[in-house]
């Protein structure tokens, strides 16, 4: 066993000399869950160059919960008998090896293929996974105990398989594990995995979900303030609240209140903006976790910005609130050349403006000037305070402000430039909607408050149908679906609920004709549904090949728990330039109809410039030729 410093001394050592800035990147978790593999990992990395996300600077791309296979299998993947891993190394039984059938050359031959692409690889593990049982920790679960030397043993192995395998980003999630066990498996692996990192002369991210997040900073490159996010408004303005309570965070170490929800259909347009504003200022990492290999042109915009990432990634002191009253916020962040950056957000009920003084933000009063992080432009010189008009209800302004007039030049380049007219994601209401046994939609956000398994034999048999009823035709162009699971287990699972095949087709008004309006994978966890918009009354869902396996439960089942209905863009195929639903010949020819043009340019189609680089060239007519027929 290799001899590491006195635990006492362990909060002392760092992991990195202080000049990492905020983290970007994607995980597996919100949307694919745990039905991830190989081929998912590189189709995603391709994606990631491809439409611009890698230049941007998001460049991780972690594998999390999951990678064992069914989660009844977890265990068996640490603690089996000995065994040789893809690339011909030995592993003891406690060695974690992911599911040789999702991953066939195991994470060093992923590792070394995302490398290729200059991008980074992260892996999950928690202490209760690393320690395994009150064996190597005793009494596991109730006292704050040291583990035992196998434990310590243990951990280090661990760390000496991650950085073995390639692996730039750990997340240590506090899964079955919390603060009345200890901290002794995060100071092990801190101090482990730094000696891992100069050992292999790379250097791991090391982030934690702990509970103890005041103490984090001493030994994490970044640490989970809160809750996990979702896509409603009040969640994601609590878990940036807790970054106001935890670790003092600046000069690479940082708070992290979880993943950006762009992509989501849950959260409108403006939300997605605002969080994204919000977390640059206050250098949060930016994580997403969606499927980006079909994003609308708004997400771009959004995820994209990289004025706002600008803001993000710089050695500042995160940015605090200063200000919060009747439901308008100013949070502020003064950047390393002394500008001060801006978010103007409202809270509240109404359109309003807001002002921000100058005296607010750290500033001399007198002369100053304002520059528009979102429309990327030139706001002109402003005395003593800006005013922001008409900010819609959960959107904000994003402003950089520098005393002086001296014109401030953009903070970077290649941003996507504002679509103009921003896609419609309003959720359709839903009131009066039923299924077959008289269950209802539970409120006009369209969440069923019921799983409708249970009106079809508590599971998805292939072939299984079930239509929806609606009490009038409604114009739709899509649909968003969460699976769950039922059965034993009584909370309604998406957690690592397989993909299953489906079917939706729609009636035309008078209710007797059925077309196929989509076809393809239901994803674990909110798989986006679009479709040419269309007047329906009737909607038929079939299961065509679901599977019966699933987490926790050898009998939760493959269901659907939640259903969403949408108005407008839910989300646009890469290519789709005329947003008909289908990359085609006529998408083609428009892009190579703008060929060679740039931003600046007259006549200038945004939508063409489908990497987000500024200008349409052969990549683009690339990513149309390639998603033809989708």
């Amino acid at each position: 066993m290799r001899l590491l410093p006195s635990l006492l001394l362990l909060a002392a050592i760092p992991l990195h000399a202080g000049d990492a800035l905020p983290a970007m990147g994607w995980s597996t978790y919100n949307f694919f869950v745990g039905a991830h593999n190989d081929a998912l990992m590189r189709s995603m990395g391709d994606a990631y160059v491809a439409n611009g996300m890698r230049d941007a600077g998001y460049a991780i791309m972690r594998i999390d919960g999951g990678w064992w296979g069914r989660d009844d299998q977890r265990r068996w993947y640490y603690w089996t008998t000995s065994g040789t891993y893809a690339g011909g190394s030995p592993y003891q039984s406690g060695d974690p090896h992911v599911d040789p059938a999702n991953y066939p050359q195991g994470l060093k031959g992923l590792a070394d293929h995302l490398h290729t692409q200059s991008l980074k690889l992260g892996f999950y593990l928690s202490p209760a996974l690393s320690l395994g049982g009150s064996e190597n920790f005793p009494d596991y679960g109730t006292t704050a105990l040291q583990p035992t030397v196998r434990g310590n043993d243990l951990i280090d192995r661990h760390a000496r398989f991650v950085a073995d395998s390639g692996i730039d980003h750990l997340f240590y999630d506090g899964y079955d594990w919390n603060e009345s066990q200890g901290t002794a498996p995060y100071l092990r692996m801190s101090s482990s995995l730094a000696a891992e990192s100069t050992r292999v002369g790379r250097r791991i991210i090391f982030s934690i979900n702990s509970g103890w997040s005041w103490r984090a900073s001493a030994i994490a490159d970044e640490w989970r303030t809160g809750r996990d996010i979702n896509g409603e408004w009040p969640t994601i303005m609590e878990c940036l609240s807790r970054v106001a309570e935890s670790a003092p965070a600046g000069n690479g170490r940082w708070n992290n209140p979880d993943y950006l929800m762009a992509g989501f259909p849950q959260v409108s347009d403006q939300e997605a903006l605002s969080q994204m504003s919000l977390w640059c200022v206050a250098a949060a990492p930016l994580y997403t976790s969606f499927d980006f290999r079909a994003m609308n042109q708004w997400d771009r915009y959004v995820l994209l910005n990289t004025e706002a990432i600008a803001v993000n990634q710089q050695h500042a002191a995160p940015g605090q609130r200063r200000r919060s009253s009747g439901g308008l916020e100013v949070w502020t962040r003064t950047l390393d050349d002394g500008s001060v950056a801006a978010v103007l957000l409202n809270n509240s009920s109404a359109s309003t403006d807001i002002t921000v003084t100058w005296s607010e933000l750290g500033l001399s009063n007198g002369q100053a000037r304002v520059r528009d992080l979102w429309m990327h432009a030139d706001a002109g010189v402003k005395v003593d305070s800006y005013t922001a008009s008409a900010i819609p209800v959960h959107g904000c302004a994003m402003v950089v402000v520098k005393n002086g007039t001296a014109v401030i030049p953009p903070l970077a380049a290649n941003y996507v430039s504002h679509p103009g007219t921003k896609p419609n994601r309003t959720p359709v209401d839903t009131t009066g909607w039923t299924m077959p046994s008289g269950g209802g939609f539970a409120d006009a956000a369209a969440a069923f408050d019921r799983n409708p398994a249970t009106s079809i034999n508590d599971y998805a048999r292939p072939g299984t149908s079930f239509e929806i009823a609606l009490p009038a035709a409604r114009t739709l162009s899509g649909l968003l679906l969460d699976q769950g699971g039922v059965g034993s287990n009584p909370w309604p699972l998406t957690i690592y609920v397989p993909r299953t095949t489906y079917e939706l087709r729609a009636s035309d008004n008078n209710g007797t004709t059925w077309t196929v309006v989509a076809s393809g994978s239901l994803g674990p966890a909110y798989t986006p549904i679009a479709f040419p918009r269309r007047s329906v009354n009737r909607l038929r869902f079939t299961f065509v090949l679901p599977e019966r396996t699933s987490a926790y439960s050898s009998d939760a089942r493959p269901s659907i728990k939640d259903i969403y209905a949408f108005d407008g863009d839910v989300v646009a195929k890469t290519g789709d330039v005329n947003g008909d639903g289908v990359v085609d010949g006529s998408d083609l020819m428009q892009v190579k109809n703008q060929l060679g043009r740039t931003s600046s340019d007259s006549g200038w189609n945004s939508a063409c410039d489908l990497d987000g680089n500024g200008r349409v060239d052969a990549a683009d007519v690339g990513l149309v030729t390639r998603n033809q027929g989708k």
